[in-house]
Order: structure tokens, then sequence, then C-alpha cells
């Protein structure tokens, strides 16, 4: 009869075979710290809203706003979802998973008047947006939304 081997608690693994978090934060007090500050700067969205027509600098620095958030969503995104596999008995780092979905909900609902507002342009200060130099980095992410623009829903459906 074969012996059952016991999958031993997070605690008992060797800290050599376990994930190295710490280029992503260096303890849970980090995280903690970017949660937060995330969490304040999502409502920057907001001052957005109403202005991508005003000029291709503006619209570069609420694209350029979106990308940061992005990275900085998936940083914090990666950290709890990887504490959170390490042990799923360990309802902290569960927790982190959960407050992690909320706030990226959060930051989507901000961010929603994006596409619209873009899409109810003037189909001449698009095209010159797409030529615009200070839009270039993000010409063929704009394109490719100026291509879906038919299946583009209104402000209050996005």
């Amino acid at each position: 009869m074969a012996t059952k081997r016991k999958l031993p608690a997070r605690s008992e693994v060797p800290r050599a075979h376990t994930w190295d978090l710490s280029p992503l934060y260096p303890n849970d007090a980090a995280w903690e710290r970017a949660f937060a500050e995330l969490q304040r700067k999502v409502k920057g969205f907001r001052k957005f809203k109403g202005t991508l027509g005003r000029s291709a600098r503006q619209l570069r620095a609420c694209l350029d706003f979106d990308a940061q958030m992005d990275r900085a969503f998936e940083k914090l995104g990666t950290y709890a979802h990887l504490k959170m596999t390490e042990d799923l008995t360990n309802s902290r780092y569960v927790g982190y998973e959960e407050r992690y979905g909320s706030l990226a909900s959060t930051a989507m609902q901000e961010s929603s008047f994006l596409r619209p507002e873009l899409m109810a342009l003037p189909e001449k200060k698009l095209a010159a947006y797409l030529k615009s130099r200070e839009l270039a980095p993000y010409r063929f992410n704009l394109e490719k939304l100026v291509r879906q623009k038919p299946h583009v829903l209104s402000e209050p459906e996005e």
C-alpha cells in the first residue's frame, strides 16, 4: 500500500521554493499603500470627462493617465492574485483579490466615458487627432477604436 504524502502548509514551505513577489511589492504593507493610492487616483478620470474634444494634448493627457492606471492596476492585481493562489485558505489574500476586483470595477465605471466620448467627436476632429504627432504613441489603438465606431454604445449604455 502506498503511503500518502501530506501537502505542507504554506508556512512550512522553504522560502527558496516560493515566489519572490518583492519586485511587485516588498511586503503587504506596501501593497496596502499602493491600493489606497490607487483608490484615490481612480477619481482622476473625472477631470477628463467632457474634455477630450478640446485638443490632441488634452486627449494625450487622458490616455497617458489611463495607461498609467492600467500599469498600476496590473501590478496591484498580479500581487493580489498570486498571494491568494499561494494559499486559498488564507482569507487575508482572498480579501486582497476581492478588494482588487471591486476597485477595478470602480475604475471601469469611472473611465466608461472614454470610448463613447471619442466616438462622438466630429469625423474631421477625429481624423486630425489620428494625424497628430501628440497622439502618435496611441495611433494604433485610436485607429482600432475608429474602426469599431459602429459597434460602440452610447455613454449610458457603456
